[in-house]
């Protein structure tokens, strides 16, 4: 489509993925495009066309009848079942379950009030130390999942955990990279080890903790054993993988990188009672980088025609530092107010992001600690930042190196 013009650096560069503002800064005033083109795919990246293709029913995630497509899938499918069994019962593109999906946000929900977050203290305890933190990443890496798991109840070993965490990794990376079949065998080998240590610990657990009661509450709805127990693989376990410790990670940046909202923030705590502060943390930085969205019917997007089977990504990065939508993009505004149609970090109504109440809790949480323990003369060794790009849902923080003084 030629309304999306050729960006001049790979969309999988690293130095792209960390800070991609310097490479767009030139194409936002433009009127004739809609977007960018890199690697073979369109991205938009302004906030108006971004959230007109998030709440357009007729872009979903759902691809279209293609004959290409179908044998390809039909291959894969007989050479990684697991991976072919959790799309059937998780994903179901364009036709979520919204009873299995309001169960889910439920508990999450409760879960997120009831969180334990004691295993957060040894991070804490490095901040203060002083000296330096070589990769804040290994350090916090298990950490959401570990929170999370004690908080719904599920038993693990070190051994366990560890595995967890990077069954989910692998599965991730291959869930948007579906072009790159090296990464199908990693992510087929990883939900198999999820759903096996599941259905291992799931008949041991005490009936009144919170997994046991999504599993009997989704009984009573008629919902089947095995779509509940993938279901606890795919949000509860593989979703935080990456999501919050590489969100904190971001968020410990900028914390670090603009000392003014830190003094603010000690000088104002209550302001952290508000989501809107953690959500502004996550518009400047978060870990998502694009949501692909495919057109089940023609429709017009801001004067431009997007015809059926045309495929659109929304390049969130961009979107959340539209200078035509926000004041001062590139900097951190405790005073914004993200509700209504400014609130695209979460989507809303049936695109909700199931993870939010819990992904808010921890990144509150987390902030707090970094406030009380983070040291002024604290400085993140940016030119030793290591990145992996070539994710193309999630922006992938692999190192990050804290000067502490």
């Amino acid at each position: 489509m030629d309304k999306f013009v050729d960006l001049d650096v790979s969309f999988f560069d690293p130095k792209f993925t960390l800070s991609p503002e310097e490479h767009l800064a030139e194409l936002y005033p433009r009127k004739d495009i809609l977007g960018f083109r890199s690697e073979g795919m369109n991205f938009v990246f302004r906030f108006d066309e971004a959230r007109a293709v998030m709440f357009n029913r007729e872009c979903a995630r759902e691809p279209l009848a293609n004959p290409e497509i179908a044998e390809r899938e039909a291959r894969l499918a007989a050479q990684y079942p697991n991976r072919a069994k959790n799309f059937q019962l998780v994903y179901n593109f364009g036709t979520p379950n919204l009873q299995l999906k309001k169960l889910l946000v439920t508990y999450i929900g409760q879960i997120a009030d009831a969180a334990n977050f004691d295993g957060t203290h040894a991070v804490y305890r490095q901040l203060a130390a002083g000296g330096r933190l070589d990769n804040y990443i290994d350090d916090i890496c298990t950490l959401p999942l570990r929170i999370m798991m004690d908080s719904c109840g599920l038993p693990y070993t070190e051994e366990q955990l560890f595995k967890l965490y990077r069954a989910g990794f692998d599965f991730l990376k291959a869930l948007e990279n579906f072009g790159d079949e090296s990464l199908l065998g990693d992510a087929d080998t990883a939900i198999a080890y999820i759903w096996d240590y599941l259905e291992e610990v799931l008949p041991g657990i005490p009936s009144d903790a919170p997994v046991s009661r999504f599993m009997a509450e989704g009984a009573k709805l008629g919902i089947d054993r095995e779509t509940l127990v993938v279901n606890v693989a795919a949000f509860f376990i593989v979703s935080l993988s990456n999501t919050a410790g590489i969100s904190s990670a971001y968020l410990l940046r900028n914390l670090v990188r603009f000392p003014d909202v830190r003094t603010a923030l000690r000088e104002q705590p209550e302001l952290l009672d508000d989501d809107n502060a953690i959500i502004e943390f996550l518009r400047r930085d978060n870990h998502v980088k694009s949501m692909s969205r495919q057109a089940h019917e023609p429709f017009e997007l801001n004067g431009h025609a997007i015809q059926k089977g045309d495929s659109v990504n929304i390049f969130f990065p961009g979107v959340n530092l539209d200078p035509n939508h926000w004041s001062d993009p590139l900097g951190i505004d405790l005073s914004r107010k993200f509700a209504g149609p400014d609130n695209i970090i979460f989507g809303g109504s049936m695109y909700l992001c199931i993870g939010k109440y819990l992904g808010i809790a921890f990144l509150r949480h987390m902030t707090r600690g970094f406030l009380d323990n983070l040291p002024d003369t604290a400085r993140i060794v940016d030119d030793e930042i290591e990145v992996d790009g070539d994710w193309v849902s999630e922006r992938i923080i692999t190192r990050m190196p804290i000067e502490l003084g």
